[in-house]
């Protein structure tokens, strides 16, 4: 199973996203108390990119990162994406990098569209 897992991941490691790709970040970790959302305690940066195929989500690349910045998210990007690709995100000041390599268009979601 391990040997699975392997080869697994080593496959994935090779495929790099295309197309239209929605990028983002995200926190990931348990409830505590004391502060919530960036800056917790106990909580893991996330950068995640989504091909979009039509109305559909296509291949995923996700990968902890120990801050985010620039030098991470460009990292992130240059590993899973093509070069050249039509990336899709908000306006976070360290997502701005990626207009280096990509198509990037930053949008806001205006509060009505918002659940």
């Amino acid at each position: 199973m391990k040997k699975l897992r392997m080869a697994m991941g080593h496959r994935d490691n090779l495929y790099q996203l295309s197309g239209t790709i929605e990028l983002d970040d995200a926190l990931v970790g348990g409830r505590q108390k004391g502060k919530r959302g960036r800056g917790a305690a106990g909580k893991k940066n996330v950068l995640i990119a989504c091909e979009s195929k039509d109305k559909k989500a296509g291949f995923i690349a996700m990968e902890v990162v120990d801050s985010l910045c620039h030098f991470s998210v460009n990292k992130f990007v240059k590993k899973h994406l093509k070069s050249g690709q039509k990336v899709r995100s908000d306006v976070l000041h360290a997502l701005n990098i990626i207009d280096q390599t990509q198509n990037y268009e930053a949008r806001v979601t205006p509060s009505y569209l918002v659940d």
